[in-house]
């Protein structure tokens, strides 16, 4: 009877830390995507520092700020501030779906093991069983 109790705490240890692993995964895919939107965020900011010194230089040059040419780079100067914020998120999404994916990989584990562990008790209990009658 102890070595039955001994092999089913063994067993629930084993599955214990798969799973682990598996919520640990999740955590860092969690923290990859934050890193990314705030990374993208930081993106952002500079994009908008970029465009008030492009800004800053015509005014200072005494030229017209609402001119085509200033507006054209301060236009694209925002549009690759944009391009950069999305690629930063679309990396961290890469980077956390790869994360996610081996969280599942350890949750399908943990689960073949408790399967496993289930029909190997299961076949060593009958076999007991069968004994027994058969001593009978």
């Amino acid at each position: 009877m102890c070595t039955i109790f001994n092999q089913v705490l063994e067993a629930h240890d084993e599955i214990k830390a798969v799973v682990n692993e598996g919520k640990k995964a999740e955590a860092d895919a969690a923290y990859e995507r934050q890193q990314g939107l705030e990374e993208s965020r930081r993106k952002k900011l500079d994009s908008i520092k970029n465009m008030t010194a492009v800004s800053a230089k015509f005014a200072a040059s005494n030229l017209s700020t609402n001119s085509d040419t200033a507006l054209n780079l301060t236009e694209d100067e925002k549009q690759a501030g944009e391009l950069e914020a999305v690629n930063t998120i679309n990396q961290s999404e890469r980077k956390a779906k790869t994360y996610m994916d081996k969280a599942d990989a350890y949750y399908k584990k943990a689960k073949l093991m408790g399967d496993k562990f289930f029909l190997d008790f299961a076949n060593e209990t009958s076999q007991a069983i069968v004994k027994t009658l058969l001593l009978v």
